[in-house]
């Protein structure tokens, strides 16, 4: 797979040799071809609610997945092979680095690189049972008789003539929500401070993907063809409406960061208020914290089949070193137990603790949270400590003998989430050429770090960056306004990033002693 650089975004491109049979001539004749775009595979491929499918080749590498995150089709060339250099030994290590300023740069250059590496097993949940349909595919080895595994079904089919294999995914316990009747198409809505956001694929099965994510609404409704039912989007579409027609319309002389919110609301804690339908739409308000609010929306749609609850959920997340905390309700279909839908707002951390001391701080009952040497401790299921003495942290932070006391009694559960598509600043790797060094603390020892310190290309990219800095600096074209500007890029790369996952488990009043060794509490 490949983007292609006269703007048809990611294309599948296979060939084959074609070979001189006589005997007095050359072998090789020439390369025949074809290009398939990944448009035309997701039109062909089913995807629905309760099905999915994806295509490999024999080495188990993602060909094509719903969940592949790809380039946009604007930008020919992320990935950095035009600048990567294997010849420096910084760059040794295999990694490929990307940044805004290259992308505008090469794609005037129009150069074209290859889409992310990803094995199949970093894109579907581990199992043993998964692993074993991995290796069918590898081995081309696909039977009639499905593989079972929990709530899913795995089946597979080779492509003949091809080192492909698509494998599909079924899920036994989900159905598709159908409305039968005809929803006319909604009218856009003319709200300026009300932003929607539909995800890569979300809408008309990728024909809208060229278009920006928080333009992708209005042009779904403004589109004459969309390749899906349109029937539950409309009517979806035409209850998010009303929602947005409730927000204030933005005041004279005044921008989003500043124009007053409904009463009730308080500036200095709201961040944002959304509504996500199970169709991939979210309206949120106000607009311009789109960024702050996004990631939120990603880890919703990470589990969008939850059993039926009328609970209030919050929780508590860390994006770039800034907390904030989600407060969220579901909407359930009454027959099917369907998600339909979640509302809910985003505040900073420090709301729900000032509302707990505007609370409790004159209230007899609640003294001794305040006395010098006690403390009282609000924790979300996830261990985040909203409000107390040591709010704003985990609670491994904040107490960790208490932290450690309630893991091992199993009062708190830990599981992990990978993100094998993260994108993370690019760090430096000195990689030694013998993988057997000597001793530590030996005389050999401290030549062989002297000599590895000497030999690399550190000195040589220190020396560049001391001379030229200021330069380089002023070196990287990017476009604002239409005017391209000089700015310093900020590189980043693919990794894959592990967060854990707490959640607490009580459920009712426990009481027990702690000691550490100095006191007891």
């Amino acid at each position: 797979p490949q983007m292609d650089s006269q703007g048809a975004g990611p294309t599948l491109t296979i060939s084959m040799p074609i070979l001189n049979t006589m005997e007095n001539g050359s072998g090789l004749l020439g390369v025949a071809g074809v290009d398939i775009r990944f448009k035309q595979i997701a039109k062909i491929l089913p995807e629905h609610e309760q099905m999915y499918a994806f295509i490999v080749d024999n080495n188990g590498i993602t060909v094509y997945h719903p969940k592949l995150k790809i380039p946009k089709t604007e930008v020919y060339s992320v990935r950095r092979t035009a600048c990567y250099d294997k010849r420096s030994r910084s760059r040794g290590g295999g990694r490929i680095q990307f940044g805004e300023a290259d992308e505008r740069v090469l794609r005037l250059m129009g150069l074209v690189d290859s889409i992310p590496t990803i094995d199949i097993a970093e894109l579907e949940p581990d199992s043993e049972r998964f692993r074993e349909f991995r290796k069918a595919m590898i081995d081309r080895n696909c039977s009639d008789a499905p593989l079972l595994d929990g709530d899913r079904e795995y089946r597979c089919k080779s492509v003949e003539g091809t080192p492909l294999t698509i494998g599909f995914v079924v899920f036994k316990d989900r159905s598709d929500t159908v409305l039968r009747n005809d929803v006319p198409r909604p009218k856009n809505p003319q709200k300026a401070l009300v932003g929607h956001y539909v995800p890569k694929r979300g809408l008309c099965r990728g024909d809208l993907d060229h278009v920006d994510m928080t333009e992708r609404f209005k042009a779904f409704l403004e589109a004459d063809k969309c390749e899906m039912d349109t029937r539950l989007p409309y009517a979806l579409a035409a209850a998010l409406n009303q929602w947005t027609e409730s927000w204030p319309d933005l005041e004279e002389n005044a921008t989003c960061a500043t124009n007053r919110l409904p009463e009730n609301f308080d500036p200095l804690y709201h961040i944002a208020s959304f509504v996500n339908t199970f169709n991939h739409i979210t309206a949120f308000y106000p607009k311009c914290n789109f960024e702050s609010l996004r990631p939120i929306v990603d880890v919703l749609e990470l589990e969008r089949y939850p059993p039926p609850t009328k609970k209030l959920r919050l929780f508590a997340f860390n994006d770039n070193d800034k907390i904030t905390i989600t407060a969220y309700k579901e909407i359930f279909d009454s027959i099917y137990g369907r998600r339909l839908a979640v509302g809910g707002v985003q505040w900073t951390s420090q709301f729900i603790d000032s509302l707990f001391q505007n609370a409790t701080a004159d209230s007899s009952q609640w003294a001794a949270c305040y006395e010098p040497k006690r403390s009282c401790h609000l924790v979300l299921s996830d261990g985040f400590v909203v409000a107390g003495r040591r709010a704003r942290q985990h609670l491994s932070s904040a107490d960790a003998l208490l932290f450690d006391y309630l893991f091992k009694k199993s009062l708190i559960r830990k599981t992990y989430r990978r993100d094998n598509q993260a994108q993370c600043t690019p760090s430096r790797h000195l990689y030694s050429p013998n993988n057997a060094p000597p001793r530590p603390h030996s005389i050999s020892t401290m030549l062989f770090h002297l000599t590895k310190l000497l030999t690399t290309a550190f000195w040589l990219d220190f020396w560049l960056l001391m001379t030229s800095s200021i330069k380089k600096a002023l070196a990287q074209p990017v476009m604002i306004g239409g005017t391209c500007q000089f700015s310093r890029i900020k590189h980043k790369e693919l990794c894959s990033l592990e967060y854990p996952m707490y959640e607490i488990m009580l459920t009712e009043k426990h009481t027990f002693m702690l000691n550490d060794g100095v006191c007891s509490r």
